[in-house]
């Protein structure tokens, strides 16, 4: 007989199936709250992403109104060329909005209180 398999010194006595199912399910557990924290990170980037995006854009759509009324000559041309400007700015911090809104109802994501 194998000396290592009868060694009662090693033996840890049968396993129960609740231990083995608790061990299990503890192992499953800490899966799933690695992987939730993981995705979080992945969908919390994301709107970061996107609401930096949508900034920029109505900062630099304000920027280019600003600098089409004050370097442009004063003609119909230059009002609606600033007027699309602040049109495209008043989107964009739309969007803006509407990015942490929905990351907050969708999401349930704290950091969406970025206002």
């Amino acid at each position: 007989m194998n000396p290592s398999i009868s060694d009662k010194s090693t033996d840890l006595g049968p396993v129960r199936p609740e231990q083995f199912m608790a061990a299990a399910a503890s192992e499953h557990d800490r899966s799933c709250r690695a992987l939730a924290r993981i995705v979080n990170s992945a969908m919390t980037a994301q709107v970061q992403f996107a609401y930096a995006c949508a900034t920029a854009a109505a900062e630099q759509a304000l920027r280019s109104a600003d600098y089409v009324e004050t370097t442009w000559p004063d003609t119909v041309l230059r009002a609606l060329v600033a007027a699309t400007y602040k049109a495209q700015a008043r989107e964009s911090q739309e969007a803006a909005r509407r990015i942490l809104r929905r990351a907050r109802q969708r999401c349930g994501l704290a950091f969406a209180r970025l206002t």
